[in-house]
């Protein structure tokens, strides 16, 4: 139990960290948006929260594995080393997309795709002047990074002593494994979550609030 509360509670940070995002997203692109009632808010933040779990989860699918199975090393020092390290840098990965987006989305009145690959070297040449010109969103992206290692640093880490043999720690293991699975494809439906989906539950209008900029980012 002690690896998956450490878990679940570095993940969690992770999920409010884009929370936070989505809030910002809203106050930047008020303008982009109907009225949003206080019914329909609650129904696009809830279902947002769906979409970033399941990006939360696919994106630490390696960190979750090397967290949860029972291997023998998984105490080693050099173990919780490459868990924070993967921890630190795809999660920054996912918060860069996001910010990135936050006046990206300004100029395109979409979430970010793959096919925004196709503009990089354009972009990394206008990287250093948009980092300035878009202040707000640079901090944005820092202090997340700065949450990520505080979010790691501040959880306990999980104490061997605290561990039951190999059939205890299965036994919890792999049904918490099984749980992420599901989270990880969106819930029980008969398929996983697309972008299509976030206008099943809110306006259609409201999409672009539901979705995350690394979920449409990996699934387009």
């Amino acid at each position: 139990m002690t690896h998956l509360r450490s878990l679940i509670l570095r993940l969690g940070v992770v999920l409010v960290l884009l929370t936070l995002v989505r809030v910002m997203f809203l106050l930047v692109h008020r303008a982009s948006f109907p009225a949003l009632p206080i019914g329909e808010a609650l129904s696009v933040f809830v279902q947002g929260m769906r979409f970033d779990a399941m990006t939360i989860v696919i994106a630490n699918a390696p960190l979750i594995l090397l967290s949860l199975l029972p291997l023998p090393w998984r105490h080693a020092r050099w173990h919780n080393r490459l868990l924070f390290t993967l921890f630190v840098v795809t999660n920054t990965a996912v918060l860069f997309l996001c910010s990135v987006d936050l006046p990206f989305y300004g100029f395109t009145g979409k979430r970010i795709t793959r096919d925004i690959l196709g503009m990089a070297d354009a972009g990394l040449r206008e990287l250093p002047v948009s980092m300035l010109r878009y202040w707000w969103a640079t901090v944005a992206f820092i202090l997340s990074i700065i949450a990520l290692v505080m979010a790691w640093r501040r959880v306990p880490a999980p104490s061997a002593a605290a561990e039951g043999g190999l059939l205890k720690r299965l036994a919890i293991g792999l049904p918490a494994l099984g749980a992420l699975f599901f989270v990880g494809r969106g819930g029980w439906q008969y398929q996983g979550l697309s972008p299509a989906h976030a206008a099943d539950h809110v306006d259609v209008a409201f999409a672009p609030l539901v979705t995350n900029s690394a979920f449409t980012f990996g699934t387009r």
